[in-house]
Protein backbone atom coordinates (compact mmCIF):
# COMPACT_ATOMS: atom_id res chain seq x y z
CA UNK A 1 0.00 0.00 0.00
CA UNK A 2 1.48 3.31 -1.12
CA UNK A 3 -0.11 6.66 -1.87
CA UNK A 4 1.94 7.07 -5.08
CA UNK A 5 2.02 4.27 -7.64
CA UNK A 6 4.28 5.87 -10.19
CA UNK A 7 8.04 6.64 -10.47
CA UNK A 8 8.00 9.95 -8.56
CA UNK A 9 11.09 9.50 -6.41
CA UNK A 10 13.40 6.89 -4.94
CA UNK A 11 10.77 5.40 -2.61
CA UNK A 12 8.26 5.02 -5.41
CA UNK A 13 10.87 3.56 -7.76
CA UNK A 14 11.77 1.09 -5.04
CA UNK A 15 8.13 -0.01 -4.69
CA UNK A 16 7.78 -0.69 -8.42
CA UNK A 17 11.04 -2.64 -8.53
CA UNK A 18 10.12 -4.58 -5.40
CA UNK A 19 6.83 -5.74 -6.90
CA UNK A 20 8.68 -6.89 -10.02
CA UNK A 21 11.24 -8.97 -8.16
CA UNK A 22 8.61 -10.54 -5.90
CA UNK A 23 6.63 -11.57 -8.97
CA UNK A 24 9.77 -12.89 -10.67
CA UNK A 25 10.08 -15.32 -7.74
CA UNK A 26 6.48 -16.46 -8.06
CA UNK A 27 4.87 -14.30 -5.39
CA UNK A 28 1.58 -12.52 -6.02
CA UNK A 29 1.45 -8.79 -5.32
CA UNK A 30 -1.65 -6.63 -4.92
CA UNK A 31 -1.36 -2.85 -5.04
CA UNK A 32 -3.64 -0.46 -3.14
CA UNK A 33 -2.97 3.18 -3.95
CA UNK A 34 -4.73 6.51 -4.44
CA UNK A 35 -6.47 7.49 -7.64
CA UNK A 36 -4.32 9.46 -10.09
CA UNK A 37 -4.30 9.71 -13.91
CA UNK A 38 -0.53 9.08 -14.05
CA UNK A 39 -0.67 5.82 -12.11
CA UNK A 40 1.55 2.97 -13.27
CA UNK A 41 -0.13 -0.17 -14.60
CA UNK A 42 1.27 -3.67 -14.83
CA UNK A 43 -0.42 -6.44 -16.77
CA UNK A 44 -1.56 -9.39 -14.61
CA UNK A 45 -1.10 -7.45 -11.36
CA UNK A 46 -4.09 -6.62 -9.18
CA UNK A 47 -4.24 -2.86 -8.70
CA UNK A 48 -6.87 -1.02 -6.65
CA UNK A 49 -7.08 2.77 -6.77
CA UNK A 50 -9.20 4.23 -4.01
CA UNK A 51 -10.19 7.55 -2.48
CA UNK A 52 -7.88 9.03 0.12
CA UNK A 53 -8.66 9.05 3.82
CA UNK A 54 -7.02 11.14 6.50
CA UNK A 55 -8.69 11.27 9.88
CA UNK A 56 -11.32 9.40 11.82
CA UNK A 57 -14.34 10.38 9.74
CA UNK A 58 -12.86 9.62 6.31
CA UNK A 59 -11.12 6.54 7.71
CA UNK A 60 -14.41 5.15 8.95
CA UNK A 61 -15.97 5.91 5.57
CA UNK A 62 -13.23 4.10 3.59
CA UNK A 63 -12.73 1.16 5.92
CA UNK A 64 -15.45 -0.88 4.23
CA UNK A 65 -13.71 -0.53 0.85
CA UNK A 66 -10.28 -1.54 2.14
CA UNK A 67 -11.65 -4.33 4.31
CA UNK A 68 -13.42 -5.68 1.24
CA UNK A 69 -10.18 -5.70 -0.77
CA UNK A 70 -8.29 -7.52 1.99
CA UNK A 71 -11.00 -10.15 2.38
CA UNK A 72 -11.24 -10.64 -1.39
CA UNK A 73 -7.48 -10.96 -1.97
CA UNK A 74 -6.62 -12.65 1.35
CA UNK A 75 -2.89 -11.74 1.39
CA UNK A 76 -0.41 -13.58 3.58
CA UNK A 77 1.02 -10.25 4.67
CA UNK A 78 0.24 -6.54 4.33
CA UNK A 79 3.18 -4.31 3.48
CA UNK A 80 2.56 -0.61 4.15
CA UNK A 81 4.74 1.99 2.47
CA UNK A 82 3.96 5.72 2.29
CA UNK A 83 0.37 6.16 3.50
CA UNK A 84 0.32 9.73 4.86
CA UNK A 85 -2.71 11.72 3.63
CA UNK A 86 -3.78 8.55 1.83
CA UNK A 87 -4.79 6.08 4.52
CA UNK A 88 -6.11 7.08 7.91
CA UNK A 89 -4.35 5.68 11.01
CA UNK A 90 -7.81 4.41 11.95
CA UNK A 91 -7.65 2.07 8.91
CA UNK A 92 -4.03 1.06 9.53
CA UNK A 93 -4.85 0.05 13.10
CA UNK A 94 -7.64 -2.21 11.84
CA UNK A 95 -5.42 -3.72 9.14
CA UNK A 96 -2.91 -4.70 11.82
CA UNK A 97 -5.65 -6.67 13.55
CA UNK A 98 -6.57 -8.45 10.30
CA UNK A 99 -3.22 -9.68 8.98
CA UNK A 100 0.51 -9.78 9.70
CA UNK A 101 1.68 -6.31 8.80
CA UNK A 102 5.04 -4.73 8.06
CA UNK A 103 5.76 -1.06 7.40
CA UNK A 104 8.59 0.48 5.40
CA UNK A 105 9.41 3.99 6.56
CA UNK A 106 10.93 5.68 3.53
CA UNK A 107 11.80 9.10 4.89
CA UNK A 108 12.62 10.99 8.07
CA UNK A 109 9.73 13.32 7.18
CA UNK A 110 7.57 10.60 8.74
CA UNK A 111 8.67 12.13 12.05
CA UNK A 112 8.30 15.82 11.19
CA UNK A 113 5.02 17.79 11.33
CA UNK A 114 6.22 20.19 8.66
CA UNK A 115 7.73 17.49 6.38
CA UNK A 116 11.29 18.84 6.24
CA UNK A 117 13.36 17.84 9.32
CA UNK A 118 14.96 21.27 8.86
CA UNK A 119 15.00 23.81 11.69
CA UNK A 120 13.95 27.45 11.05
CA UNK A 121 17.62 28.45 10.94
CA UNK A 122 18.38 25.91 8.21
CA UNK A 123 20.14 23.19 10.23
CA UNK A 124 19.08 19.56 10.46
CA UNK A 125 16.65 18.63 13.21
CA UNK A 126 17.71 15.52 15.13
CA UNK A 127 15.07 15.88 17.83
CA UNK A 128 11.97 13.75 18.33
CA UNK A 129 8.58 14.93 17.19
CA UNK A 130 6.65 16.50 20.06
CA UNK A 131 7.52 19.25 22.52
CA UNK A 132 10.84 19.84 20.74
CA UNK A 133 8.86 21.15 17.76
CA UNK A 134 7.70 23.99 20.01
CA UNK A 135 11.09 24.56 21.66
CA UNK A 136 12.85 24.70 18.29
CA UNK A 137 10.49 27.38 17.02
CA UNK A 138 8.83 25.21 14.39
CA UNK A 139 5.31 25.60 15.81
CA UNK A 140 4.37 28.49 13.54
CA UNK A 141 5.52 26.59 10.44
CA UNK A 142 3.18 23.61 10.54
CA UNK A 143 -0.51 22.78 10.57
CA UNK A 144 -1.73 21.49 13.94
CA UNK A 145 -4.17 19.10 12.28
CA UNK A 146 -1.34 17.52 10.28
CA UNK A 147 0.84 17.40 13.40
CA UNK A 148 -1.85 15.53 15.33
CA UNK A 149 -2.33 13.08 12.46
CA UNK A 150 1.41 12.37 12.31
CA UNK A 151 1.55 11.74 16.04
CA UNK A 152 -1.40 9.37 15.74
CA UNK A 153 0.25 7.61 12.81
CA UNK A 154 3.50 7.28 14.74
CA UNK A 155 1.65 5.62 17.63
CA UNK A 156 -0.15 3.22 15.29
CA UNK A 157 3.09 2.32 13.49
CA UNK A 158 4.51 0.98 16.76
CA UNK A 159 1.83 -1.75 16.62
CA UNK A 160 2.91 -3.33 13.31
CA UNK A 161 4.83 -6.61 13.38
CA UNK A 162 8.03 -5.32 11.75
CA UNK A 163 9.28 -1.92 10.60
CA UNK A 164 11.79 -1.68 7.76
CA UNK A 165 14.09 1.28 7.15
CA UNK A 166 16.73 1.63 4.39
CA UNK A 167 19.52 3.07 6.56
CA UNK A 168 20.90 3.17 10.08
CA UNK A 169 20.40 6.94 10.03
CA UNK A 170 16.66 6.41 9.69
CA UNK A 171 16.72 3.65 12.29
CA UNK A 172 18.13 6.08 14.84
CA UNK A 173 15.46 8.62 13.88
CA UNK A 174 12.78 5.98 14.40
CA UNK A 175 14.12 4.90 17.80
CA UNK A 176 14.31 8.53 18.89
CA UNK A 177 10.64 8.88 18.03
CA UNK A 178 9.53 5.94 20.11
CA UNK A 179 9.61 3.08 17.58
CA UNK A 180 10.68 -0.09 19.46
CA UNK A 181 14.23 -1.02 18.43
CA UNK A 182 13.39 -4.73 18.42
CA UNK A 183 10.83 -4.16 15.67
CA UNK A 184 13.23 -2.29 13.38
CA UNK A 185 15.17 -3.90 10.53
CA UNK A 186 17.63 -2.09 8.25
CA UNK A 187 17.42 -3.29 4.65
CA UNK A 188 19.15 -0.97 2.15
CA UNK A 189 17.55 -0.32 -1.20
CA UNK A 190 18.81 -2.15 -4.28
CA UNK A 191 19.36 -1.38 -7.94
CA UNK A 192 18.78 -3.42 -11.07
CA UNK A 193 20.89 -1.02 -13.13
CA UNK A 194 23.83 -2.41 -15.11
CA UNK A 195 23.60 -5.95 -13.76
CA UNK A 196 26.12 -7.09 -16.38
CA UNK A 197 28.79 -4.88 -14.76
CA UNK A 198 29.56 -3.32 -18.12
CA UNK A 199 32.03 -0.45 -17.87
CA UNK A 200 31.66 2.20 -20.57
CA UNK A 201 34.32 4.86 -20.90
CA UNK A 202 32.93 8.21 -19.87
CA UNK A 203 32.39 11.39 -21.78
CA UNK A 204 35.37 13.48 -20.74
CA UNK A 205 34.82 16.02 -17.94
CA UNK A 206 31.08 15.43 -17.67
CA UNK A 207 28.99 15.77 -14.53
CA UNK A 208 25.51 14.37 -13.91
CA UNK A 209 22.71 15.31 -11.53
CA UNK A 210 19.56 13.17 -11.36
CA UNK A 211 16.72 14.14 -9.06
CA UNK A 212 13.55 16.08 -8.46
CA UNK A 213 13.49 19.80 -9.16
CA UNK A 214 12.45 20.42 -5.55
CA UNK A 215 14.82 23.00 -3.96
CA UNK A 216 15.70 20.52 -1.18
CA UNK A 217 17.49 18.37 -3.77
CA UNK A 218 20.24 20.96 -4.01
CA UNK A 219 20.28 22.14 -7.63
CA UNK A 220 20.95 25.71 -6.46
CA UNK A 221 23.89 24.57 -4.35
CA UNK A 222 25.22 22.49 -7.25
CA UNK A 223 25.13 25.46 -9.63
CA UNK A 224 26.92 27.61 -7.07
CA UNK A 225 29.60 24.91 -6.76
CA UNK A 226 30.02 24.65 -10.52
CA UNK A 227 30.45 28.40 -10.83
CA UNK A 228 33.75 28.11 -8.94
CA UNK A 229 35.24 25.78 -11.58
CA UNK A 230 36.56 28.36 -14.02
CA UNK A 231 39.90 27.08 -15.29
CA UNK A 232 38.85 23.96 -17.19
CA UNK A 233 36.28 22.77 -19.68
CA UNK A 234 33.38 20.70 -18.32
CA UNK A 235 29.75 19.94 -19.05
CA UNK A 236 26.96 19.20 -16.59
CA UNK A 237 23.73 17.36 -17.36
CA UNK A 238 20.90 18.18 -14.97
CA UNK A 239 18.14 15.61 -15.33
CA UNK A 240 15.31 17.24 -13.41
CA UNK A 241 12.29 15.14 -12.53
CA UNK A 242 9.37 17.55 -12.25
CA UNK A 243 8.62 21.13 -13.25
CA UNK A 244 10.42 24.38 -12.58
CA UNK A 245 13.76 24.03 -14.38
CA UNK A 246 13.38 27.55 -15.76
CA UNK A 247 14.47 29.18 -12.49
CA UNK A 248 17.63 27.05 -12.48
CA UNK A 249 18.35 27.96 -16.10
CA UNK A 250 18.15 31.64 -15.09
CA UNK A 251 20.46 30.99 -12.16
CA UNK A 252 23.00 29.28 -14.44
CA UNK A 253 22.82 32.31 -16.75
CA UNK A 254 23.35 34.73 -13.86
CA UNK A 255 26.35 32.70 -12.64
CA UNK A 256 27.90 32.76 -16.11
CA UNK A 257 27.81 28.99 -16.66
CA UNK A 258 24.72 28.65 -18.86
CA UNK A 259 26.69 27.32 -21.84
CA UNK A 260 28.17 24.52 -19.73
CA UNK A 261 24.92 23.21 -18.25
CA UNK A 262 22.38 21.10 -20.15
CA UNK A 263 18.93 20.98 -18.56
CA UNK A 264 16.82 17.91 -19.32
CA UNK A 265 13.30 17.45 -18.02
CA UNK A 266 11.53 14.21 -17.08
CA UNK A 267 13.75 11.71 -18.85
CA UNK A 268 12.26 8.21 -18.91
CA UNK A 269 13.76 6.04 -16.16
CA UNK A 270 15.15 3.49 -18.63
CA UNK A 271 16.84 6.27 -20.60
CA UNK A 272 18.82 7.39 -17.55
CA UNK A 273 21.32 4.65 -18.32
CA UNK A 274 22.65 6.70 -21.23
CA UNK A 275 23.40 9.61 -18.95
CA UNK A 276 25.01 7.48 -16.25
CA UNK A 277 27.29 6.10 -18.98
CA UNK A 278 28.17 9.59 -20.20
CA UNK A 279 29.08 10.90 -16.77
CA UNK A 280 32.60 11.17 -15.41
CA UNK A 281 31.11 12.06 -12.01
CA UNK A 282 27.64 11.88 -10.51
CA UNK A 283 26.67 14.48 -7.91
CA UNK A 284 24.19 14.15 -5.07
CA UNK A 285 23.87 17.64 -3.54
CA UNK A 286 20.67 17.08 -1.54
CA UNK A 287 20.21 19.58 1.28
CA UNK A 288 17.50 17.54 2.95
CA UNK A 289 17.95 14.51 5.26
CA UNK A 290 18.02 11.52 2.92
CA UNK A 291 16.83 8.14 4.13
CA UNK A 292 19.08 6.45 1.56
CA UNK A 293 19.71 7.98 -1.87
CA UNK A 294 18.93 5.55 -4.68
CA UNK A 295 20.66 7.67 -7.34
CA UNK A 296 23.98 7.03 -5.59
CA UNK A 297 23.97 3.25 -5.97
CA UNK A 298 22.59 3.53 -9.51
CA UNK A 299 25.58 5.71 -10.39
CA UNK A 300 28.03 3.34 -8.70
CA UNK A 301 26.56 0.36 -10.57
CA UNK A 302 27.93 1.98 -13.74
CA UNK A 303 31.32 2.56 -12.13
CA UNK A 304 30.88 6.28 -11.51
CA UNK A 305 32.29 8.09 -8.47
CA UNK A 306 29.83 10.21 -6.49
CA UNK A 307 30.23 13.54 -4.72
CA UNK A 308 27.50 14.07 -2.13
CA UNK A 309 26.59 16.23 0.81
CA UNK A 310 26.66 14.31 4.07
CA UNK A 311 22.90 14.25 4.73
CA UNK A 312 22.13 10.99 6.50
CA UNK A 313 21.69 7.99 4.22
CA UNK A 314 24.48 8.67 1.67
CA UNK A 315 27.25 7.90 4.18
CA UNK A 316 26.04 4.29 4.21
CA UNK A 317 26.79 3.64 0.52
CA UNK A 318 29.39 6.32 -0.20
CA UNK A 319 32.75 5.45 1.37
CA UNK A 320 34.53 8.80 1.58
CA UNK A 321 37.79 8.75 -0.36
CA UNK A 322 37.10 5.30 -1.85
CA UNK A 323 33.87 5.48 -3.89
CA UNK A 324 33.65 9.26 -4.01
CA UNK A 325 33.59 12.14 -1.58
CA UNK A 326 31.28 13.18 1.25
CA UNK A 327 31.13 16.91 1.85
CA UNK A 328 29.73 18.86 4.79
CA UNK A 329 26.15 19.85 4.02
CA UNK A 330 25.94 23.18 2.23
CA UNK A 331 29.70 23.69 1.79
CA UNK A 332 29.52 24.59 -1.89
CA UNK A 333 33.18 25.57 -2.10
CA UNK A 334 34.36 22.18 -0.82
CA UNK A 335 31.84 20.46 -3.07
CA UNK A 336 33.37 22.33 -6.01
CA UNK A 337 36.91 21.33 -5.01
CA UNK A 338 35.96 17.66 -4.82
CA UNK A 339 34.36 17.75 -8.27
CA UNK A 340 37.40 19.52 -9.68
CA UNK A 341 39.74 16.99 -8.04
CA UNK A 342 37.96 14.12 -9.84
CA UNK A 343 37.92 15.99 -13.14
CA UNK A 344 41.67 16.56 -12.91
CA UNK A 345 42.50 12.94 -12.00
CA UNK A 346 40.61 10.66 -14.36
CA UNK A 347 42.55 7.62 -13.15
CA UNK A 348 41.45 8.18 -9.56
CA UNK A 349 37.88 8.79 -10.68
CA UNK A 350 37.84 5.48 -12.55
CA UNK A 351 39.37 3.62 -9.61
CA UNK A 352 36.74 5.06 -7.25
CA UNK A 353 34.00 4.21 -9.72
CA UNK A 354 35.09 0.59 -10.02
CA UNK A 355 35.28 0.29 -6.23
CA UNK A 356 31.73 1.63 -6.06
CA UNK A 357 30.60 -0.91 -8.64
CA UNK A 358 32.09 -3.71 -6.54
CA UNK A 359 30.34 -2.35 -3.45
CA UNK A 360 26.97 -2.31 -5.24
CA UNK A 361 27.38 -5.95 -6.25
CA UNK A 362 28.22 -6.95 -2.69
CA UNK A 363 25.49 -5.04 -0.88
CA UNK A 364 22.82 -3.53 -3.13
CA UNK A 365 21.53 -6.14 -5.57
CA UNK A 366 18.01 -7.55 -5.64
CA UNK A 367 18.91 -11.09 -4.56
CA UNK A 368 20.44 -9.80 -1.32
CA UNK A 369 17.51 -7.50 -0.65
CA UNK A 370 14.83 -10.06 -1.40
CA UNK A 371 16.38 -12.73 0.81
CA UNK A 372 16.31 -10.41 3.81
CA UNK A 373 12.83 -9.09 3.06
CA UNK A 374 11.28 -12.54 2.70
CA UNK A 375 12.89 -13.55 5.98
CA UNK A 376 11.10 -10.63 7.66
CA UNK A 377 7.80 -11.57 6.02
CA UNK A 378 8.16 -15.17 7.18
CA UNK A 379 9.07 -14.12 10.71
CA UNK A 380 6.06 -11.79 10.97
CA UNK A 381 3.69 -14.45 9.63
CA UNK A 382 5.07 -17.15 11.92
CA UNK A 383 4.94 -15.01 15.07
CA UNK A 384 1.41 -13.85 14.27
CA UNK A 385 0.39 -17.45 13.76
CA UNK A 386 1.77 -18.43 17.15
CA UNK A 387 -0.03 -15.55 18.86
CA UNK A 388 -3.21 -15.88 16.80
CA UNK A 389 -4.91 -13.02 14.96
Amino acid sequence: MHHLYRPFGGGERYLLDLCDILEEKGHRTVIVSSKHPANYHRENRKEFFIERSFGLRTGYKMWGVINGIVKQENPDIIHLHETFVFMSPFIIRRLIHLKPTVQTIHTSFFFCPKDTKILPGGDFCYDAMGTWCIRNGCMREFNLRLAFNKSWRNWVTRKVDKIIVPSHYLKEEAIGNGIPAEKLEVIPHFTGKNIQDEYVETERDSILFVGRTDPIKGICELLQSLSFIRDRTWKTYIVGLGDGLQKYEKMAHDLGIKEKVVFLSNIDYADLDTYYQKASIVVFPSMSPESFGLVGIEAMSFGRPVVAFDVGGPREWLVDGKTGFLVKRGDVKEFSLRIEHLLEDASMAKQMGLEGQRRVNEHYRKEIHLKRLLSIYEDAIQKRGLKGN
